[in-house]
């Protein structure tokens, strides 16, 4: 009887010993998956800021002779990644316009002046390749428009809603009567 006893208590001991083992091993299974989930996020959030996309626009001035040469508005991406053009918006003195031509009849353009430059429109879908610089608009070509709209540019506000092929958004702000540009990243759930 003692030795069945014995018997009884070794094996006791061992399952013991065995189902002890596997919970312990249950629970370290259990927080290396919970910290290879983090790791996981930490790896999509660094492959999404490897690709982000920084927008920029400016205004290009020229003078020769004392008088003036160029006037250009042009985007830049400076970012990693492409920039896909949500929206835009475009407003003088707090008036929107959709369109260069609204925008001639908004600053009163006299019938004087012809009403001709060179535009690439960015417009929704448009994508900005990285270390990609476009002309929004350029009036070189046009001396008399040129200096009528350079007048008038500083009351021009650009708003620009742009994302990250992973879907990250942001809004670019320019104020012409300003050389910085602020950007404001959008938070999505």
């Amino acid at each position: 009887m003692q030795v069945f006893k014995r018997i009884f208590h070794e094996k006791f001991n061992i399952n013991t010993i065995a189902i002890l083992t596997s919970l312990v091993t249950v629970i370290f299974l259990m927080m290396q998956i919970r910290l290879m989930g983090k790791q996981t996020q930490v790896f999509i959030n660094q492959a999404k800021n490897s690709s982000w996309p920084r927008l920029s626009v400016s205004m290009s001035r020229g003078f020769k002779y004392g008088g003036m040469n160029l006037l250009r508005l042009s985007i830049a991406n400076k970012g990693v990644g492409p920039g896909i053009i949500e929206d835009v918006n475009l407003s003088y003195k707090g008036k929107e316009f959709n369109t260069w031509w609204e925008f001639y009849n908004l600053i009163k353009v006299p019938d004087s002046i012809a009403r001709s430059h060179s535009d690439s429109g960015i417009y929704k879908g448009f994508v900005i390749s990285s270390n990609e610089n476009i002309n929004i608009i350029d009036w070189s070509k046009n001396e008399d428009l040129m200096v009528f709209v350079h007048k008038q540019l500083m009351d021009v506000k650009m708003k620009i809603k742009f994302m990250s092929i992973y879907g990250d958004s942001w809004v670019l702000e320019k104020d012409f009567s300003s050389d910085f540009d602020m950007v404001t990243k959008i938070i999505s759930n």
